[in-house]
């Protein structure tokens, strides 16, 4: 139904749907985004090619299927180094009384990180945090590792007067 590469250019959908993925820069906000935290975005050196980055087949920690979800997605993320910034915030519009899966990729791909905790978030859905998309931690998850690729499905379904799909991203202190 809708995508967006958080922190980075448009890209070509290669799953058959002809969903493409929506920019999301900070000379480019998506037109999804409600609020854009610091309106940072950051491309690891580490983490900036095809090569770097690990799917199902080329690290065991990884969840994700390189045939349906184009490696471009995991180069650009949206961040901010400021805890007491606002949430970066997306909503989308749909139909209220209906179901949606709402899929979070990402991956670790700042090399400067030194130990397990310090870059974990949450995101709630509507206002609230389902512990299926609580403390996500992209390093630890993907064995203390840069660049494997992850993802996290939750279904939701919309109160019935609920038209806008609303997902924050949590910075945890």
């Amino acid at each position: 139904l809708f995508r967006v590469n958080a922190g980075g250019p448009a890209a070509t959908a290669i799953d058959g749907s002809g969903v493409d993925w929506g920019a999301d820069t900070s000379a480019n906000n998506s037109v999804y985004a409600i609020s854009v935290d610091d309106n940072n975005t950051f491309t690891g050196a580490a983490t900036n090619t095809p090569a770097a980055i690990k799917v199902i087949g080329e690290d065991e920690n990884s969840n994700v299927d390189g045939s349906v979800v184009p490696e471009a997605i995991f180069f650009p993320e949206r961040g901010d180094n400021n805890v007491n910034a606002a949430h970066l915030e997306y909503g989308f519009p749909v139909v209220g009384g209906e179901s949606y899966y709402v899929t979070i990729y990402y991956t670790e791909n700042w090399d400067g990180i030194v130990a397990n905790g310090p870059r974990q978030f949450d995101v709630n859905v509507n206002g609230t945090a389902p512990s299926e998309l609580a403390d996500i931690n992209p390093y630890a998850e993907g064995g203390d590792a840069l660049g494997v690729a992850r993802q996290r499905t939750i279904l939701v379904t919309q109160e019935a007067d609920d038209t806008v799909l609303n997902l924050a991203f949590l910075h945890e202190a």
